[in-house]
């Protein structure tokens, strides 16, 4: 995100050292995502055995989260709903959702971009976007869920992310997600719960790749389907579950009386 910027070399320099010696001496190092553990391994030194990756769970209130209803009229997804959550729509990329809108648009398919979490004033001037401001969901639970389940698809291309929660809210509300294959951004959408595009993906292919769920309700709402069912899998119970298996699997936490045991 740049920070580098505006830490003073000597702060970094301090402040690498104090991770890297606690790494080194952590039984277990655990990243939220694929990009960190790479990083962890080659620029620390860390043993690669000994990092994990949890990418954690939506930032939703699971208390209050009301149970998600069967769909019963399965129309084609059209006018299609691309969805952005997000405060910096700069860094977050909105204007290649903006691409991908024209790109389908152009082929016949009716397409706009619902936005959410930034100044609408402050929008670029598109007419497929729909920017609907900000909402708190500490506060405004139920309007944010209804936005993301009014969605086909949530949508995050950033040009840099580290450990987004987007596509993570996204699949825990029975959205698919689309993203692509930079920073942390392929960890927060498992197999089959939307699609991960490589890195360096077009507006066009991303697309290619609608068209036939588009084109098919059928295709689309077998996809709503596997993500209704699947939903828990993004969700921080079992991100606990995960933390769970390291514990179990340690040897060294499974002695009696260890220092290191669960309860020590």
């Amino acid at each position: 995100y740049g920070f580098g910027r505006i830490v003073s070399p000597r702060v970094q320099r301090d402040a690498l050292a104090r991770e890297r010696d606690a790494y080194a001496a952590a039984r277990h190092v655990v990243c939220m995502c694929g990009w960190t553990r790479d990083v962890v391994v080659s620029v620390y030194g860390v043993p690669a055995a000994k990092v994990h990756v949890i990418p954690g769970g939506a930032n939703v209130d699971e208390a209050a989260l009301a149970p998600m209803s069967p769909v019963v009229e399965r129309r084609a997804p059209q006018p299609l709903r691309l969805g952005f959550v997000g405060k910096d729509f700069r860094r977050q990329n909105l204007a290649f959702l903006l691409e991908i809108a024209d790109v389908l648009s152009a082929r016949g398919i009716d397409t706009e971009v619902s936005a959410l979490g930034f100044d609408p004033a402050q929008a670029p001037k598109h007419p497929r976007l729909r920017p609907l401001g900000f909402l708190d969901k500490r506060t405004a639970l139920p309007q944010f869920v209804d936005f993301v389940r009014s969605l086909h698809f949530g949508c995050l291309f950033s040009h840099a992310e580290a450990s987004p929660r987007a596509n993570l809210e996204f699949i825990r509300l029975g959205v698919p997600a689309l993203t692509w294959a930079r920073g942390g951004m392929p960890d927060t959408v498992p197999d089959g719960l939307g699609h991960v595009f490589a890195g360096d993906a077009s507006a066009e292919d991303v697309a290619e790749w609608l068209l036939p769920l588009v084109q098919d309700p059928d295709l689309y709402w077998a996809l709503r389907d596997r993500v209704a069912a699947r939903a828990h899998e993004v969700s921080w119970d079992h991100a606990v579950t995960a933390f769970q298996a390291i514990w179990a699997a340690d040897p060294v936490c499974e002695a009696p009386g260890s220092a290191h045991c669960k309860d020590g």
